[in-house]
């Protein structure tokens, strides 16, 4: 009968490190998103394992994780590393780009080279891997093992890029081009049309509060005054354009006398600072002071709102510099001031306070007559009127003029922006046509290098059939001989068993022989046991019996004793009783 061949111990061979760091190439389904890989690890015979997800990797993924598996071996089984890089697809599900196998036959120690991945025979891709092999009899404590330096440069191991790859020769001995990675020059040069990182030099910045012109709203009859000079568009306006004069409160009318500082008692607005005098009047006289000066920081505010100033007509003129009464103006010369007045009223100044009436001088209690020049004359009265509407219509035609001037400056300006965002998209299309012209240079490079290493590929699998060819018939030859080897162990199997047969035959019969000796022995044993015990048991017998006769002869003496003790106790009792009735039977008898 053939015994079954006992199976092959399983023994540990060594221990194999495996750094997975990055892939290239790798096949990519999706169009519109970039795909997530990972890689799985398995050694025959042996555990798996698998690094993590490299969210958005697309085509070239990059992982740097270390492994550290140990390898068994199986009598003359060849050791394999599956090597599977996959896609997830969800949350458990995932689909395979591409696989290889590396053979671990203990000829190499070190391992750092591409492993192309394929499906189904098509190229795939590549991962680079780093291999350390660690024989059972070298292998050191697994926790004092350090990683052997990898051949890759510092920037080009770290890169996760097709630059990153560094090129190696092909089997065919001519190298790969190498793929150029374009990085983006700095993060502000962002591909967004009609976008600057500055600001117009035109425009002044409003961090900067020094940049902005300051001023406040003129006096009526005096020129508008800026920082600048003259009248202009306002600061950085967020791209409005603003007419407002911006003066300076620096400088009261040229017209009359100088006046005494203004009292701390006064009003805390502009416009309250401000008096009338009649139509045709300056504004600024001796009775009325001169308005505060304000620093140049500070705007003009419009203060409270006041009631609406009478029309010009209506107001009543001033005293006469003798103290007398004005005589009435002529019905022309009141329409003249109507006029000027609603002009006034509507004008830019129409936000000012209502003008008071002028103080009249109360004569002295001497009778003087008042000081002369205190009150201006009516020629006076007209001249300044005259200048007034001289200085309104000077200032409407500036401003009209400066306004003019704006619009042309914005319009140039707005020329001059178009003109740079035309440049600048101009610039931009030029950079992108380049960009475009080198992504289609790299995209040609790439295919010949993918063809040149596909060409390598078709060379070297032509190359691995012909070694699979004679390895084949050398493992025919192997397995002849092995067969025969196999034969002769068989016979040489069979002797020994013959042999171990006989002997076992002989030490079956003597194990017969002593099991005999020792059954008769203990059965004579037994024996003796059994005649002991029996001789001992009649012993005890008879000597119970003895006992139990002697018990019983006692008992009978005792019972025999005892009748003897009653029958005299009877015979005692009826002597008595006897004794007892002898006399009563007598007397009866004598009667």
């Amino acid at each position: 009968m053939a015994t079954a061949e006992p199976a092959a111990p399983k023994e540990e061979a060594g221990l194999l490190v495996i750094v997975v760091l990055k892939a290239q190439h790798l096949h990519d389904r999706h169009h519109y998103s970039k795909q997530s890989p990972f890689v799985e690890l398995e050694v025959t015979n042996s555990d798996k394992e698998r690094t993590a997800v490299d969210p958005d990797g697309g085509q070239h993924s990059f992982w740097d994780e270390e492994f550290r598996m140990p390898v068994f071996r199986i009598g003359d089984e060849p050791q394999y590393l599956y090597l599977r890089v996959m896609r997830e697809e969800g949350h458990d599900d995932s689909e395979l780009i591409g696989e290889a196998k590396v053979l671990l036959d203990g000829s190499w120690t070190e391992f750092d080279e591409w492993v192309p991945i394929k499906e189904d025979g098509k190229y795939r891709g590549e991962v680079y891997l780093e291999l350390t092999w660690y024989p059972r009899q070298d292998m050191q404590d697994p926790m004092t093992l350090q990683r052997h330096p990898s051949k890759l440069a510092p920037e080009t191991r770290s890169g996760a890029g097709p630059a990153a790859a560094t090129p190696r020769p092909a089997s065919g001995g001519s190298a790969p081009v190498s793929i150029e990675y374009i990085p983006r020059e700095s993060p502000g040069a962002l591909d967004f049309p009609n976008f600057s990182s500055s600001l117009p030099p035109s425009l002044p910045d409003k961090s900067d509060p020094g940049a902005l012109p300051v001023g406040a709203l003129p006096f009526p009859g005096q020129q508008p005054i800026t920082d600048a000079g003259g009248l202009g568009p306002s600061g950085y306006n967020d791209g409005t354009l603003s007419l407002t004069p911006r003066t300076s409160l620096s400088s009261a009318g040229s017209s009359g006398p100088p006046v005494p500082p203004r009292p701390a008692s006064a009003s805390p607005s502009l416009v309250h600072s401000l008096s009338a005098s009649p139509a045709g009047t300056p504004f600024l006289t001796p009775d009325y002071p001169a308005p505060r000066q304000a620093s140049p920081a500070r705007r003009y505010s419009p203060g409270p709102v006041l009631p609406e100033r009478p029309s010009s007509a209506s107001r009543p003129l001033p005293a006469a510099p003798n103290g007398q009464s004005r005589p009435s103006l002529s019905p022309s010369e009141r329409k003249r001031q109507e006029a000027l007045g609603d002009a006034r009223d509507s004008g830019p100044f129409a936000a000012l306070p209502a003008y008071s009436s002028p103080v009249r001088p109360a004569p002295s209690p001497s009778g003087l007559p008042p000081i002369p020049g205190a009150f201006p004359a009516s020629a006076d009265i007209s001249s300044s009127h005259r200048q007034q509407e001289t200085a309104v219509s000077a200032a409407e035609t500036a401003r009209e003029e400066e306004r003019k001037r704006a619009e042309a400056e914005a319009k140039a300006r707005a020329s001059r922006r178009q003109e740079e965002e035309r440049q600048r998209e101009l610039e931009r299309q030029r950079q992108d046509a380049e960009r475009a012209e080198r992504l289609r240079r790299m995209e040609r490079e790439r295919i010949e290098a993918i063809d040149a290493a596909q060409r390598a590929r078709e060379a070297r699998r032509r190359q691995e059939q012909e070694d699979a060819r004679i390895a084949a018939e050398l493992a025919a030859e192997a397995e002849d001989a092995e067969r025969r080897r196999a034969a002769a162990k068989q016979a040489e199997a069979d002797a020994l068993v013959q042999k171990l047969l006989a002997q076992e035959q002989a030490e079956l019969a003597r194990e017969q022989k002593e099991r005999e000796q020792a059954d008769e022995e203990f059965i004579r044993s037994l024996r003796e046991e059994d005649e002991r015990r029996e001789a001992a048991e009649r012993r005890a017998r008879e000597d119970a019996d003895a006992a139990f006769a002697r018990r019983m002869r006692e008992e009978d003496e005792a019972e025999r004793a005892r009748r003897v003790e009653e029958d005299e106790r009877i015979a005692r009792s009826l002597a008595e009783e006897d004794a007892r009735i002898r006399p009563d039977r007598e007397s009866r008898l004598a009667r």
